[in-house]
């Protein structure tokens, strides 16, 4: 009985329901290779390491296999059919390092966790602290290198051995690490080298931990931290009190736990997703930045040779200003996004003709839209007067106006329209270029956020749309978007208020 103390998860049981378990098992001792669950196979008995280590193994139709889990005395074996899951397992169960495991009937152990709560509950988090492994491997295994894998695999496997060496072959690691042999063993030379771990004739000692934690990946810090809190002694003691809660309760209980997850994985997602757009924002600004900057640089050069002639020259300087040109553009609208956030834009604001803005806004746009054979048309009826800033109005209707460029192929059409109610002034500016995808739709005014590229292979740095969002909102109004989808258009549409 004292041995089987040695297995956490069974010595966390009250020990009545401990007696229970073991009651209905056998202590079995197993060598190194040997299968618990064969992939494909029923599972009917449910496995707990006393001193022994296994592994749960993924393994693909040509025979290659990678460890998802590795499992020692803080666990079992066997959990999924023991949680309403299927009979059969995809993963096969196999023992690294041999010794003791109590070998349990599923059918028993699934009686017993019907009529012990604690030990359902236990069972619960315990598959909960599997999948964080099993998925955290998966990711491992994907993005991290041999050398780290392997030392994160050698934490592990030193935190599961009841002894100071841990008893495996190389053979075996890279069994559990996906890898060829080879590999595994130059990658341990390596540690052996550092004077990190040393190893001989299927022993391996760690040396230095902290080092070979810092050799390791974030993953078996990030498991064993999750781990800790689900089934760490302050987690153990709630699970106790827990267990006295009637079922009703803790199907409500685990029901806002639930949506709490779901919560929490969406918050999760939305943080991802957010450091990716991030990302992609840094790096089309570093582009953006680069192109007229090397430019400048590469046409400076020329002009400080003093051997070219005077056409020559006249395009280096054009050249370099347009560039010049382009940059401090960016740049403004960078400055420009940074006060609207923080507050410190201003609007002098005054009465002017919408109308009038919108031909000025148009004419300042035709160049570029005659360059690209797009047409644009305006319609506008009797002059209409709203309270308005004019240099922003301006940036706001040339904003939508270079987007609308942007994204119109040659020979298309751009239509603005002046529509005045009693209350506000209706602007809207509709195209016949690609549209904008339904999953973007709602995101467009977002800051960095950037669609496919226009039709030209400009990406875009996706500031233009978001500081027309917050000037107008500035203004007192609101802006929308409508589209049909790719290839059908897009419909953009400011709406301000008249004022007094």
């Amino acid at each position: 009985m004292d041995a089987i103390r040695h297995n956490t998860f069974l010595a966390s049981l009250p020990e009545e329901e401990r007696q229970r378990v073991v009651a209905a098992g056998e202590l079995v001792s197993l060598p190194a290779g040997s299968v618990l669950h064969h992939s494909g196979g029923v599972i009917d008995d449910a496995w707990f390491p006393i001193d022994s280590v296994g592994s749960l193994h993924a393994k693909m139709q040509d025979g290659a296999e990678a460890e998802v889990a590795i499992i020692g005395p803080e666990g079992l074996f066997g959990v999924t059919a023991l949680l309403g899951g299927a009979e059969t397992t995809w993963n096969e169960a196999t023992v690294q390092i041999g010794g003791e495991l109590l070998r349990v009937p599923i059918d028993s152990l699934n009686r017993q966790a019907g009529r012990t709560p604690i030990l359902r509950l236990l069972l619960q988090r315990w598959a909960q602290a599997l999948l964080v492994q099993t998925s955290q491997t998966a990711a491992c295994n994907r993005f991290h290198s041999l050398d780290q894998r392997l030392g994160r695999c050698l934490l592990v496997l030193d935190d599961r051995v009841r002894h100071d060496e841990i008893p495996i072959t190389h053979e075996r690691l890279a069994g559990l690490l996906g890898s060829l042999r080879p590999g595994v063993t130059v990658a341990a030379q390596r540690l052996q080298d550092q004077e990190i771990i040393d190893y001989r004739r299927g022993r391996i000692r760690i040396v230095d931990r902290k080092r070979l934690e810092r050799t390791a990946c974030e993953c078996y810090e990030a498991v064993a931290s999750e781990y800790q809190r689900l089934l760490g002694p302050e987690s153990l003691q709630q699970l106790t009190a827990a267990a006295a809660v009637p079922d009703e309760t803790l199907r409500e209980l685990n029901s806002r736990l639930l949506v709490s997850a779901i919560r929490e994985q969406a918050a999760r997602e939305q943080a991802e997703e957010v450091n990716a757009v991030t990302s992609r924002f840094f790096a089309a600004l570093s582009h953006e930045l680069r192109t007229p900057l090397a430019s400048i640089l590469g046409w400076s050069q020329l002009l400080q040779s003093r051997e070219l002639d005077d056409d020559t020259i006249k395009l280096a300087i054009e050249t370099i200003r347009q560039n010049a040109e382009a940059q401090k553009h960016l740049v403004d609208e960078m400055l420009d996004l940074a006060r609207l956030r923080t507050g410190q834009l201003q609007l002098n604001v005054e009465r002017l003709d919408v109308g009038k803005a919108v031909s000025s806004a148009v004419a300042s746009s035709r160049p570029a839209a005659d360059a690209a054979s797009i047409a644009i048309s305006v319609i506008t009826g009797e002059p209409v007067l709203a309270d308005a800033d004019p240099v922003r109005l301006q940036q706001i209707l040339t904003n939508l106006l270079s987007n609308a460029v942007k994204f119109t192929p040659r020979g298309g059409s751009i239509e603005v329209a002046v529509v005045a109610t009693e209350s506000d002034v209706r602007v809207s500016v509709r195209d016949s270029g690609r549209g904008i995808e339904p999953d973007l739709l709602p995101y467009v005014f977002d800051s960095f956020r950037q669609g496919a590229p226009a039709p030209s292979g400009e990406l875009g740095m996706g500031l233009g749309l978001a500081i027309v969002r917050q000037l107008v909102t500035l203004h007192g109004g609101t802006v929308d978007v409508q589209s049909e989808g790719p290839s059908k258009g897009a419909t953009f549409t400011i709406v301000l208020p008249r004022g007094a």
